[in-house]
């Protein structure tokens, strides 16, 4: 697996990619922080592109309301605790966009 994403200079928001590269030797998904974010600003999530909702092996789906279940987090909660991306097909890619909210 391989993450990558960029904050706006602004730090008005974020583009984060979870590239699942092959088939991991378990069926979790997992938590993904992202540092540089204002710490007491709100930020809303949301899943960015086309999405496959649909479960991977034993894993959950993907959440239709976004990685935050539609809840605005704290850019100091996705710095240090994350949000969760379930399991994915190899060599697929979830992009998240985080926008202040």
């Amino acid at each position: 697996m391989l993450l990558h994403g960029v904050v706006a200079h602004d730090r008005a928001e974020a583009l984060i990619a979870q590239v699942q590269l092959d088939e991991p030797p378990h069926n979790r998904g997992t938590w993904v922080r992202v540092p540089g974010l204002d710490q007491g600003v709100y930020y809303e999530a949301r899943w960015e592109g086309p999405v496959e909702s649909r479960a991977v092996s034993k894993s959950s789906p993907l959440a239709v309301t976004g990685p935050t279940a539609g809840t605005p987090v704290t850019g100091r909660a996705l710095s240090t605790r994350g949000f969760w991306v379930p399991r994915r097909r190899p060599q697929t890619v979830t992009l998240v966009h985080l926008v202040r909210s």
